[in-house]
């Protein structure tokens, strides 16, 4: 099974959830920009 730093699940509708793991950094795509802090 591939390992991702950053996995995406949709819960329902036009709802996600993002989880990243150690990382920290800007992700983009389109013109969605996601800022991940550390804890």
């Amino acid at each position: 099974m591939p390992s991702s730093v950053i996995r995406c699940t949709h819960l329902s509708g036009d709802r996600y959830e993002v989880r990243v793991s150690d990382a920290i950094g800007a992700v983009g795509l389109g013109d969605l920009q996601l800022l991940v802090q550390p804890k």
